[in-house]
């Protein structure tokens, strides 16, 4: 028997990383593989977080500890979340095979405990477009071992590079796979739910993805001087993103977007919350879609104007199928000229400027989940022979060279002295202040 263990990040909210937890866990059985999902991040209410409704058997195998690197807990903590991993796979058994991927720096670590302790195959699969923001340096001896054994990947060679650049290192080997099916989320239904709140004879501007992704608040700003240009023209714009519905009021983001357009009058705004899966008529009733990776990708799938932004400095990659094309849906490559949002979108919506371009519609390359999938079973059979694994609760977490050093320094005093089941209360009630 084959048994396939994630450590994840989240299978709550909505967003590229649970649709590719949602895809592959089914190719994963279809396959004969025993599947579970091992997630950190904790709902305060799970039937409306939890979007993708095919990842609620994974619900009993939430453990916040996986959110924490292991050696800034208690040791009683740190064990009695390895032990409760160990006991549900079920180790023990004979003649079972085990592959163990994790996707962010936390979650390998933890990869790396489980591995050790039940002798199996640990890759490191970084989904985060920008996740060099949250590497510690103490983490960088880590992160080369397991570089150097061929067991960690990126989903593009440029995210896998900016996260060794922030401290230089150059002597490392670039791996990426693309996350497939992550924006393969459409399906033809009725949507006269969002249908009723739109309005006829505008010009309807949308976005799909998380409304705290770093792009999101530079494309706000952009779009409010486009349209304050344009006062004679009515706008429509749509978020498909923001999580749940009845929790959008108490979202800054949300917030902060709402009172930027708060004062212009030619815009209807809708914010819908997070969708799964979204509606691909509304894709089609759009003349405008602008976003990054998977949020570019969906409305490109089906041939939609999509304006690709760069999930780094937010501006824009350029017009998918005229200007550019798979898979620079994600960061600009090079010799493509910056352009401020603003601007592209007046040469996009108020002149010609695309007819000069032969469109090349959206190919699928990659809706052939069966061989897609096997390359990603082949990169457990590309790392290096023999498993040797890393002493990660031996590090020491004590570097104060930025700001997420001292908050991580900090955080693991906190949760030294008070243990993680009371400092995730207490952290919970400071959250209701």
């Amino acid at each position: 028997m084959k048994v396939y263990i994630f450590i994840s990040l989240s299978i709550f909210g909505m967003g590229g990383g649970q649709v590719y937890l949602f895809r592959k866990k089914n190719w994963l059985e279809n396959h004969g593989y025993k599947v579970f999902i091992f997630s950190a991040l904790q709902a305060r209410n799970v039937e409306k977080e939890l979007f993708v409704k095919n990842l609620k058997d994974m619900l009993p195998f939430v453990c916040k500890e996986l959110n924490e690197y292991p050696s800034c807990l208690r040791e009683r903590d740190r064990k009695n979340c390895l032990e409760k991993i160990i006991s549900i796979v079920e180790f023990g058994n004979q003649n079972v095979e085990y592959f163990i991927e994790s996707d962010n720096i936390a979650t390998a670590q933890w990869g790396e405990l489980v591995a050790e302790r039940i002798g199996a195959k640990h890759f490191s699969y970084f989904l985060q477009e920008n996740i060099e923001e949250t590497f510690c340096k103490d983490s960088l001896d880590f992160l080369m071992f397991k570089n150097s054994r061929k067991e960690l990947a990126g989903i593009t060679r440029t995210s896998f590079e900016k996260l060794f650049a922030k401290y230089a290192v150059k002597n490392t080997t670039p791996v990426h796979l693309l996350a497939y099916g992550c924006d393969d989320c459409l399906i033809d239904c009725d949507y006269s739910w969002l249908k009723s709140q739109m309005e006829e004879n505008t010009y309807r501007i949308a976005s799909i993805g998380r409304i705290n992704k770093l792009y999101v608040k530079p494309m706000t700003e952009q779009l409010v001087l486009f349209v304050k240009q344009h006062q004679e023209m009515n706008f429509e714009i749509i978020y498909i993103g923001g999580g749940e519905v009845s929790e959008l009021d108490r979202n800054d983001e949300v917030r902060y977007i709402r009172n930027c357009f708060s004062e212009v009058k030619n815009v209807h705004l809708i914010i819908t919350g997070s969708i799964f899966p979204i509606p691909e008529k509304f894709i089609l009733d759009c003349n405008l879609f602008i976003g990054s990776a998977a949020g570019a990708g969906i409305p490109y799938r089906k041939n939609v104007q999509t304006i690709a932004l760069d999930g780094h400095d937010g501006k824009p990659i350029g017009v998918l199928g005229y200007t550019v094309f798979a898979p620079d849906f994600l960061y600009r490559p090079k010799g493509i000229e910056i352009i401020e949002l603003n601007d592209l979108l007046e040469k996009v919506i108020c002149t010609d400027y695309l007819t000069k371009y032969k469109y090349v519609p959206y190919v699928n390359e990659l809706s052939d989940y069966d061989a897609q999938y096997f390359s990603h079973i082949e990169a457990f059979n590309n790392t290096q022979e023999g498993k040797k694994y890393y002493r990660v609760d031996e590090i020491k977490y004590k570097s104060l060279n930025d700001a997420f050093e001292r908050k991580m320094f900090l955080k693991k005093i906190l949760l030294k002295m008070l243990g993680v089941d009371f400092y995730y209360f207490c952290k919970s009630r400071i959250k209701r202040i």
